[in-house]
Order: C-alpha cells, then structure tokens, then sequence
C-alpha cells in the first residue's frame, strides 16, 4: 500500500486473464504440492522430536515445541518446492496457454534451460535443433545453421 492508501502494482506487468484449463492445472499443482509438503512436514518434525528425546541436543529441550514449528515450516516449504519442476511441466504441456508462453518467455530471457523431470530438454535458444540466437540489443532473431553452431560438450 502506498502512503495514500492505494495499492502498488507493477506497471510492466500487464493483467493475465487465466483460462480455465490453466486454473485447473494450477489448482491441481496447489494440491499435490501441498500433499507432498504436508508429509514432509510431518516428517521433519518427528525426526526433530527423536532428536530431541535422544538427548542429542539437550538445548532444544527448553524450545522444543517452537523446533518442532520450524522444522515442520521447513519441511512443508521444502516438500512444495520439490514439486515446482512437474507443475511448471503440466503448465508447459498446456496448448494455446498464454501462462505457458509467458513461462517459455520468461526462460528465453533469462537464458535458463528448461529440463523437464523425465530428463528431456525443452526448446529453448541452446538446443541444438533449430538454434535460435538471440541479440540482446535489438532483440531481433537470428537463424543459425548447425554447422555454425560450436559444439561445447567434450
């Protein structure tokens, strides 16, 4: 909120309007990472419960129930962003998604190789096939043959 009460946006940010094949991936994404945060939270926290039975670390005795808090935060936020790769894959499989090619963008500009789960490289301007060279200044494409392109992996 701004001093005069009204709320900042960002202006180079323009309003994406999802459909709703998007909303139920993204609403599909909430919910398995969630499941796979939530045991992972539970997890942590048990392990952090025997270590402190264990006597391993006698100082935690006295705050055990505000490490317990944080090793099951840890462990929820560490079980969500493990499943970040498969949503981002459900969302690039999307057709015709504006969400899709604002992530594909994102990554263009970036200069991120995009690596799917199951290992396999997703278009982006350093794969080989179809190279696409990009100039930073003018951003204008430029076509490059595979002959021209050097071969970095020895």
């Amino acid at each position: 909120m701004d001093a005069d009460g009204r709320r900042r946006t960002n202006r180079n940010v323009e309003h994406l309007e999802l459909t709703e094949e998007e909303r139920k991936v993204l609403r599909e994404c909430r919910i398995n990472s969630m499941i796979r945060g939530v045991p992972a939270g539970i997890l942590s926290a048990i392990l952090t419960s025997f270590a402190v039975r264990s006597g391993r670390f006698p100082h935690l005795t006295y705050w055990s129930r505000f490490y317990y808090g944080v090793s099951f935060t840890g462990g929820l936020l560490f079980g969500v962003a493990s499943y970040r790769k498969s949503c981002l894959e459900k969302i690039m499989q999307l057709e015709n998604s504006v969400l899709a090619d604002q992530v594909r963008e994102y990554y263009r500009r970036s200069g991120i190789e995009f690596v799917s789960p199951q290992g396999k490289r997703k278009d982006t301007e350093f794969d080989e096939s179809g190279a696409t060279a990009y100039n930073s200044t003018d951003d204008h494409e430029v076509e490059l043959s595979k002959e021209n392109v050097p071969n970095l992996s020895r």
